[in-house]
């Protein structure tokens, strides 16, 4: 027992009560948020490794020189930046298209055509106007 100053009392110190904390945590949304930051990441990843290019395909109906009903298909290919790949592409889906329409029947473009869409010109220019300086 302890006797405060001046008369104001005692203090008595009885016993130490143990206690423990615990800290319990549930969190639904963590493997979300990490499922989601690794697609995030994994994109970002494949848009600057991943050499981007773009295939355009029209296909129109026309005449033939003999007058024949025929379906002239034209494609176009763009790379993002400078691709030395480019024209191996271009061959590679002439020689598809070939392949398959000739397995289909199809008749066959003469050869002054056939040699002119197989490899496309190509220019050293880049883009201009709004957006490229």
């Amino acid at each position: 027992m302890h006797e405060l100053p001046e008369g104001k009392g005692t203090i008595e110190f009885l016993d130490v009560k143990r206690y423990v904390g615990l800290d319990i945590v549930y969190d639904p949304g963590r493997t979300g948020a990490l499922l989601s930051f690794l697609a995030a990441f994994t994109g970002l990843m494949m848009s600057m490794f991943i050499a981007r290019r773009r295939v355009w395909v029209r296909a129109t109906t026309s005449t033939d020189h003999q007058g024949r009903p025929a379906t002239v298909v034209e494609y176009g290919l763009l790379a993002r930046g400078e691709d030395p790949r480019l024209r191996a592409e271009a061959q590679s889906l002439n020689e598809l298209f070939t392949a398959h329409w000739a397995s289909a029947g199809v008749r066959a473009q003469s050869q002054e055509r056939a040699g002119a869409t197989a490899t496309p010109p190509t220019t050293d220019r880049t883009p201009s106007g709004p957006g490229h300086p």
